[in-house]
């Protein structure tokens, strides 16, 4: 895509537009060298023994068995905040996610709130027709209208190394990202996404009424990652909105949809060999039942 050749540009929104779609090219030069990956090798994508190996090493000093719940919470907390060794900045865990970290098998998207298909090239190339309206700086953290922050940004006031921790980061069509918002999540007991059609469900995202938000599809997804983040950051979440998440609807999640798919596990092992740290919950599911949330100050 050639966004420059337009005679009524100054020299400073030219150089505006080089800027971004040299930054774009430089993304979709990784991605297709992904794609390639994968479909050369479909270990290259998900290493199943490489896996285990670097789980077993991961936790060799966790006791899951021998801890109660606050000890195991207070162990699984450390190794995960010492293990954290790249912090990355949000742009930078963008260009990631979209690159490799949040790539399926088959090298495309799905949305994290409808299950919706995507083309990543299509993707990426729809920022960059955005970044030129809206006049967006090529280097800045602006927010990626296409990732979906698990725990809302402003539940922790966009900083870092929160904003960038890719373990609660997902690929999300912008018009579901916009209609979850920062809206806590909930479970409509009527809540049948074939019988609405009224405005309060938007494109198979899922329902949304008053400050809460049921997603359509990636409950057992959302829940690990949410449960991550409270483990990583048990004092981040800013006090007003502590009260925004529901532990046991999130355990309920988990077990409901547990960390049985690939692309979950390819997430996992990648982010790892990126940040250096893991989410417990895919690598051992049985262990949320066993940690001790209570002191967070949070629903239960």
């Amino acid at each position: 895509m050639n966004l420059q050749n337009d005679p009524s540009l100054s020299n400073k929104e030219m150089n505006f537009r080089v800027m971004l779609e040299t930054e774009v090219n430089g993304k979709l030069k990784v991605l297709r060298e992904n794609q390639e990956r994968i479909n050369q090798s479909h270990t290259a994508y998900y290493d199943q023994e490489k896996n285990q190996q670097d789980v077993n090493q991961y936790y060799q000093n966790i006791h899951f068995q021998t801890l109660n719940g606050k000890e195991l919470f207070k162990s699984l907390h450390n190794l995960l905040e010492t293990t954290h060794r790249e912090q990355f900045s949000y742009k930078n865990s963008g260009h990631h996610l979209e690159t490799w970290v949040d790539l399926h098998a088959d090298g495309k998207y799905k949305s994290l709130y409808s299950g919706k298909q995507a083309d990543p090239a299509i993707v990426i190339q729809s920022e960059l027709e955005t970044k030129v309206v809206l006049n967006e700086v090529p280097g800045e953290d602006g927010d990626i209208l296409n990732i979906e922050h698990v725990v809302p940004q402003s539940w922790f006031r966009k900083k870092e190394p929160m904003r960038g921790d890719m373990h609660h980061l997902f690929y999300c069509e912008k018009g579901c990202n916009s209609f979850r918002g920062n809206k806590q999540y909930h479970d409509f007991p009527d809540f049948k996404p074939e019988a609405f059609t009224a405005s309060k469900v938007v494109e198979e995202c899922g329902m949304s009424e008053l400050e809460e938000f049921e997603p359509e599809y990636g409950k057992g997804m959302i829940a690990r990652a949410t449960l991550y983040f409270l483990m990583r950051y048990p004092d981040k979440i800013l006090p007003e909105f502590k009260n925004k998440i529901n532990i046991p609807l999130l355990l309920q999640w988990h077990a409901d949809f547990p960390p049985n798919s690939e692309y979950e596990k390819h997430r996992n092992q990648a982010i790892f060999e990126l940040q250096g740290n893991r989410n417990p919950f895919i690598d051992f599911a049985e262990s949320a039942s066993k940690v001790d949330f209570s002191f967070i100050n949070v629903h239960h």
